[in-house]
């Protein structure tokens, strides 16, 4: 996937959380797509791994609330 900058990466970003290691991250700016990134040697740059997306059982965005959830289910799933 891209490698991007950190401050692209972030820019506008409503929820960040990061795994047990601090390497990957999941960024959320809204809207039914998450973006999971993982540090890299260069400093300031980030790279996207994979994406995904969750809606609501309408299709809609998820609150602030249940996008956090999901990114930590996310994290957590990913860890195991």
């Amino acid at each position: 996937m891209a490698k991007t900058t950190l401050k692209n990466a972030l820019d506008g970003a409503r929820a960040v959380e990061f795994d047990e290691s601090g390497a990957k991250f999941v960024v959320w700016h809204g809207g039914t797509t998450f973006n999971v990134y993982h540090t890299t040697h260069d400093a300031g740059f980030v790279r996207e791994l994979t994406m995904f997306s969750v809606s609501d059982d309408e299709g809609y965005a998820l609150d602030d609330e249940a996008a956090r959830d999901r990114i930590d289910e996310y994290l957590d799933r990913d860890g195991d």
